[in-house]
């Protein structure tokens, strides 16, 4: 049954804890994935790009990491963190989905697609109309949330030791209220 949630800003120590377990979580995905041989190497891997990718940041770009909470109890149920960076080629800015886990117990209840209708409902009161993600292509269900909210599968790529397409890059463009 879904309940109440809010989203709290995490401190410093809240995200280096996030860091650690989003590290083992990316790995032992990209090992289902079939992306590293062993869970050794995907750790690294994970440990290496998830590092690289929170302290290289050129200016106009910026981190949020926020615990998904449930406002009836204040028990954490997930974690949403998100990124505003810049387009390559063209310098516009945009959200990315870094992450968001929902921890087992609390899965299935709502609380993902509450996480992501609260960051579209930010994204536009900022002024950036894109959200990107990528998902592995295993993860169906995650897959399907994203769908059932309006992302469209733009690429699919792969990625760490695999030739095979393994990840969908996937954008939602939000349309303001007053349009």
């Amino acid at each position: 049954m879904f309940s109440p949630l809010k989203l709290v800003e995490m401190n410093y120590e809240d995200l280096q804890e996030y860091l650690a377990y989003s590290q083992r979580e990316y790995a032992q995905g990209m090992l289902d994935q079939g992306e590293y041989p062993d869970y050794e190497t995907a750790v690294r891997a994970a440990r290496n790009e998830i590092t690289h990718y929170y302290s290289h940041v050129v200016p106009g770009e910026s981190h949020f990491a926020y615990h998904i909470v449930n406002a009836a109890n204040g028990q954490k149920v997930g974690i949403l963190a998100f990124s505003i960076l810049l387009r390559r080629d063209t310098k516009i800015p945009f959200v990315f989905v870094d992450y968001i886990s929902i921890f087992p117990q609390h899965r299935r209840l709502g609380y993902a697609r509450f996480a992501m209708k609260w960051l579209e409902k930010w994204a536009l009161e900022h002024g950036f109309p894109i959200i990107d993600l990528n998902v592995m292509q295993h993860k169906k269900g995650a897959v399907k949330l994203y769908q059932d909210l309006g992302y469209v599968i733009f690429q699919e790529r792969a990625l760490g030791l695999s030739k095979v397409p393994g990840r969908y890059d996937m954008r939602l463009e939000l349309k303001s209220t007053d349009e």
